[in-house]
């Protein structure tokens, strides 16, 4: 049996503390959920991608499992929420493309990341170490 903690959140440069009145009203938001085996070692981690290009609401796409012998994983789609004649706040709403993998380091696991998200004319790129976990859970 494994345990779920340590819920982290990291947002986008652009982030903006209130949201703009028109696309594209923010940044995005990606939050991890870590899972440890039941010796308190790092397990897995779930991903989430909350993409604010085009929707004030959010709209997500999850990754529910990365491991570290995973390597690199695409950023999948996200899925439509929404009913098919409400305003477009599904799939084309969201801007997010890229990939995602874990990384042991000597300082710990690290959530990397690069991907590309927000308007055509004016997309974002972000490169880099976001998160870090730690290999054993600690209390």
């Amino acid at each position: 049996m494994s345990n779920e903690t340590n819920t982290q959140t990291w947002t986008s440069g652009d982030w903006k503390k209130r949201s703009r009145t028109k696309p594209p009203y923010n940044g995005i938001k990606i939050q991890t959920k870590t899972v440890y085996d039941n010796e308190d070692k790092f397990s897995s981690v779930s991903v989430s991608f909350i993409d604010f290009t085009n929707n004030v609401n959010g709209v997500s796409s999850i990754i529910p499992e990365l491991t570290l012998e995973e390597g690199w994983a695409n950023i999948p789609k996200a899925t439509i929420s929404s009913p098919p004649s409400s305003p477009p706040s599904g799939l084309s709403a969201f801007t997010v493309n890229g990939k995602v993998k874990l990384s042991e380091e000597l300082s710990g696991i690290y959530l990397r990341i690069h991907l590309y998200y927000g308007v055509e004319h004016a997309q974002r790129e972000e490169i880099g170490y976001i998160i870090k976990f730690n290999p054993i859970k600690t209390t």
